[in-house]
């Protein structure tokens, strides 16, 4: 139904992002880079607020449309919720 990934390059302290790349998949006619998402981040301490409002700017890069996998307004939603869950993998598995 989509398909996101999230890479996170982080300070010395582990929490701090220096660089973020998001991509979605499914979310637009073609992959998708999340360029205002992916601004929003860095400098941010990576956090649960911070990843929340992240995958809230991607919902809204994204040019999701009704389809038989889902509606729009569904699929919107849900890249919020995978690419808060994503970051969270993805700052797990730099520590």
């Amino acid at each position: 139904m989509l398909g996101v990934g999230v890479l996170l390059s982080l300070e010395e302290d582990m929490t701090t992002c220096v660089k973020a790349r998001i991509c979605l998949g499914v979310a637009a006619p073609t992959p998708l880079r999340c360029f205002q998402a992916e601004n929003y981040l860095v400098g941010k301490t990576v956090d649960d607020k911070t990843l929340t409002e992240t995958g809230r700017l991607a919902g809204e890069e994204s040019r999701v449309r009704d389809s038989i996998r889902g509606l729009a307004w569904y699929r919107r939603e849900m890249v919020g919720v995978l690419v808060k869950r994503m970051g969270f993998k993805a700052l797990e598995r730099a520590k």
